[in-house]
């Protein structure tokens, strides 16, 4: 094994995640380790040199071009014989000290298989270049390289499926519209549950805090009734989002989109590489929240400023309420799920979501779909679930309330 090793890469070989173990990479396996090789000219040292020396061998190193390479990051080194030393990486050489150079590493001969490469990485999840060696036993001039390696597994897995999910309060839920992992059904109407208790403790602030201020602008009581639903809507879902930025289910959601981003990059599904990933997603409910909101608002505004303004000056508010909506609501989204609706997920958050995206995708590896019926896609979006555990506890708190 190559001393040069000593960190994990920026991109790690993607064969540990479950669409990247599939059967599909099996027949990589038998192709010819030069498709993943590279030439890389080795330095010559003697085996007395220092790590030093090496250094300035390597920063004097031609490329394939004749002329010093500075990007380069791995140099093997053979000795007077022509027989390989070691390998010494960028890592090594920045730390340069007057230590032996590397002790012989164990290559691949030049006639191996894409498979035994494949078994070397994912033993050493730090190596990044193997020597390709002659029968003679002598250095070939390439290296089979990892990320060559990671760009040919990502051509032959399978195309991931589209992913959505939600947080509830008993961990992660993720779909592909047929398939289904994490939390179960029951789970999604705890959500909607959750959604009717919020909305109504919001609705109780909101009343209080406008019997509050009626007694310095008693102004107030005269509103119309479309104004006062405009000022409740602008209070109850900024309200709602504050709520939920305090509950576990906010480092959930953030889980949630983690582990999607992760799935979508053909990332290995490994706590550290989902932990590297957004926590915004460009198809959160969030967006689709702040669309609806902002088209309710500007109905609401428009009913209400009816008496106040004539029919030029209604469709010219509409037009630019229509562009400024378009424009902007995404990123808008966005934001508002960086800064409420997800929060850093803990580690067994995270895991939660893992275990979701696992369990779809090993479905979907056993039976790859196509085109979903709308029914089930609605179904397994957790649309339905949501709504009937929504309605299910407003009934509930009606009923206890005498409503």
């Amino acid at each position: 094994m190559p001393l040069a090793s000593s960190s994990c890469p920026e991109n790690p070989l993607p064969a540990t995640g479950p669409l990247l173990d599939s059967p599909a990479l099996a027949l990589l396996d038998a192709r010819p380790v030069s498709c993943i090789a590279e030439r890389l000219d080795p330095i010559a040292a003697q085996r007395s040199d220092t790590l030093l020396t090496a250094q300035t061998l390597a920063l004097s190193a031609p490329c394939a071009g004749g002329e010093p390479d500075p990007q380069r990051d791995c140099y093997p080194v053979i000795d007077a014989n022509g027989a390989l030393c070691g390998l010494i990486d960028d890592r090594i050489l920045l730390g340069a000290t007057r230590a032996a150079l590397p002790t012989p590493v164990e290559g691949l001969s030049a006639h191996a298989c894409v498979g035994e490469a494949r078994a070397r990485f994912l033993q050493d999840a730090a190596l990044r270049w193997i020597p390709l060696m002659m029968a003679d036993g002598g250095y070939s001039g390439y290296c089979a390289s990892r990320q060559a390696l990671r760009e040919l597994c990502l051509r032959a897995a399978p195309k991931p499926p589209r992913l959505g999910g939600m947080a509830t309060p008993l961990g992660v839920y993720i779909t592909s519209g047929r398939y289904r992992g994490g939390a179960p059904a029951w789970a999604i109407a705890l959500n909607g549950a959750a959604l009717a208790v919020g909305s109504t403790l919001a609705q109780i602030a909101f009343m209080i805090a406008f019997a509050a201020a009626m007694t310095w602008f008693p102004a107030l009581g005269k509103l119309g009734f479309l104004a006062r639903i405009w000022l409740e809507t602008a209070f109850l879902i900024p309200a709602l989002f504050i709520m939920l930025r305090l509950t576990p289910l906010a480092g959930l959601h953030a889980a949630e989109h983690m582990t999607i981003n992760a799935v979508e990059r053909r990332l290995p599904l490994t706590l550290e590489a989902v932990r590297g990933q957004s926590r915004e997603h460009r198809r959160c409910g969030t967006n689709l929240t702040v669309l609806l909101s902002g088209a309710l608002l500007g109905w609401l505004t428009l009913e209400a400023m009816g008496p106040y303004v004539n029919e030029a000056g209604r469709v010219l508010f509409l037009l630019g309420w229509i562009v400024l909506l378009m424009r902007y609501w995404r990123t808008a989204g966005l934001w508002l799920q960086r800064y409420f609706t997800t929060r850093a997920p803990s580690d067994a958050q995270i895991q939660s979501g893992i275990r979701a995206a696992q369990a779809v995708l090993r479905q979907y590896e056993s039976q790859p779909h196509g085109p979903t019926p709308l029914w089930r896609r609605l179904w397994g979006s957790g649309l339905p679930q949501a709504l009937a555990g929504f309605y299910a506890a407003q009934s509930l708190i009606d009923w206890l309330m005498g409503g």
